[in-house]
């Protein structure tokens, strides 16, 4: 008979059962000598023991964005002593607000706060009929019918992306969670390139273990702006060759987060066939379409054009460019075709699980963005050309510089005797302005800079702060 070690069996038994466990037995063994002390003390042990956490959220890196928050409240108020504030070129927002019409869409949802009132209403979106108690029911596990077709749509002109599956998420984040639950295996790998988000990371570590993660490595070509930062292919072929029945999924973000930098289609496309080749998913976030400055992936009358393959999962959001962050809205897509079709059947069953539905207040909003259109999130995403200008010159001391051709980012290498994190620390203190340190990221020794969270004037005063900060930490 097999022996289940104590702490297996604690993990599956009530907390009382426990505790009178442990005190019928610790007075079961107790010596005339024993002390009432070492009897506490036994229990407590064993109810320490008895309450553990998951091995892999312990493992799971911390989230970096609620680190930065935390150094920032550590400073505050120093800044406000002095009237002033400090300036966050950290976490990756848009300083502008949704559009009018996600508001208004909303809005005619709520127009009574009554659920006993079935006065019928015309949809806004698509001149259907409908009671304003709909919004607090549950929805399709997929998404609303009309914001399904409405994504197809835009799929296919703005990506193209034909006869695909679309499921709405709770956000892109909830969109990867679902690929690493539908994909990965608890002994199964999945490859990642430095500097990686953060997130992905995460979601790897805490489903199937940090030993999951692959860390490849970017190598670096030329663009008008800086370096271009790409996927180390000879890497990816020699691991694909190497472990060919683990690997199960190879993520990319373009345009990229941390990197900025946009990467072109035709390297798309080679990463694309070489995981083809090797029969692994490829899993791209391109929750940044809107930021594709150069127009790298721009073919012919489609704006940002992705990877339309049976093997390739893309993943979109309202978060970035209609600023919908805290609606907590995105999609992905799989194809109908081949192993997506099954994937997707799969992937039904996470969707089932977590959300059920996402909100269809947010599915409303994310309507609304939809009829704006990619005109409205493109006039203000032209409005980040001064910020980003004036946080690449505020890099310019710094020996290396990633990014500006994409997203929100720009990236600058420190000195080599220099801690990123000792550093941002030191740039909130006593400059008043807040990054991302490259460790976070998978990137030590770097920073990562938003320029999109500040309008012009403030921008343009955080660069200075930076600027500054930088020539003199780094020439102590």
């Amino acid at each position: 008979m097999k022996i289940v070690p104590f702490t297996f069996v604690a993990a599956f038994l009530s907390p009382q059962f426990l505790i009178n466990f442990v005190s019928v037995n610790s007075m079961s063994l107790a010596t005339p000598s024993s002390s009432s002390s070492s009897s506490s003390s036994s229990r407590e042990m064993s109810r320490v023991a008895a309450f553990q956490t998951s091995k892999e959220i312990e493992e799971t890196l911390d989230p970096c964005v609620v680190l930065m928050k935390d150094i920032i409240a550590k400073h505050a108020k120093k800044w406000e002593d002095k009237g002033d504030e400090i300036y966050s070129l950290a976490q990756g927002v848009v300083y502008w607000e949704p559009p009018k019409e996600s508001i208004e869409f909303c809005a005619q949802a709520l127009t009574t706060t009554d659920q006993r009132d079935t006065t019928v209403h015309t949809n806004p979106i698509d001149g259907t009929s409908s009671s304003s108690m709909d919004v607090h029911l549950y929805g399709p596990a997929a998404g609303l019918p009309q914001l399904v077709s409405s994504l197809e749509e835009k799929l296919r002109i703005e990506n193209n992306l034909e006869d695909v599956e679309v499921m709405i998420t709770a956000g892109a984040n909830q969109a990867y969670m679902n690929c690493v639950l539908t994909l990965m295996d608890k002994n199964s790998k999945a490859v990642v390139f430095a500097p990686y988000y953060f997130n992905h990371v995460m979601a790897i570590q805490m489903h199937s273990g940090d030993e999951s993660v692959l860390v490849g490595q970017s190598v670096s070509l030329k663009d008008e702006y800086n370096d271009i930062y790409v996927p180390d292919l000879m890497w990816l072929e020699d691991k694909l060759r190497e472990e060919e029945s683990s690997i199960r999924m190879v993520t990319l973000v373009n345009p990229g987060n941390p990197t900025g930098v946009s990467i072109p289609y035709s390297f798309m496309e080679k990463i694309s066939n070489l995981c083809h080749r090797y029969g692994v998913w490829l899993v791209v976030d391109n929750t940044y379409e809107h930021f594709d400055h150069v127009g790298n992936n721009k073919i012919g009358d489609v704006p940002f054009a992705c990877q339309d393959k049976e093997h390739v999962i893309n993943i979109f959001s309202f978060s970035k460019s209609f600023s919908l962050a805290g609606f907590r809205i995105g999609y992905l897509t799989t194809s109908r075709k081949g192993p997506g079709k099954r994937m997707y059947e799969q992937m039904i069953k996470v969707q089932d699980t977590i959300p059920i539905c996402v909100s269809r207040m947010s599915q409303l909003a994310a309507l609304g963005a939809l009829k704006a259109g990619r005109s409205w999130a493109d006039k203000k995403v032209a409005t980040l050309e001064f910020g980003r200008k004036r946080i690449l010159d505020a890099l310019k001391p710094l020996s290396n510089v990633m990014g500006g051709s994409g997203a929100m980012y720009v990236m600058g290498k420190l000195p080599e005797n220099i801690d990123d994190v000792e550093f941002a620390d030191e740039l909130v203190e006593h400059y008043g302005v807040a990054v991302i340190p490259g460790t976070f990221c998978g990137y030590p020794g770097w920073i990562r800079v938003c320029y999109s969270n500040l309008e012009s004037e403030k921008c343009h005063e955080a660069a200075i702060r930076l600027s500054e900060g930088i020539l003199n930490l780094i020439s102590r």
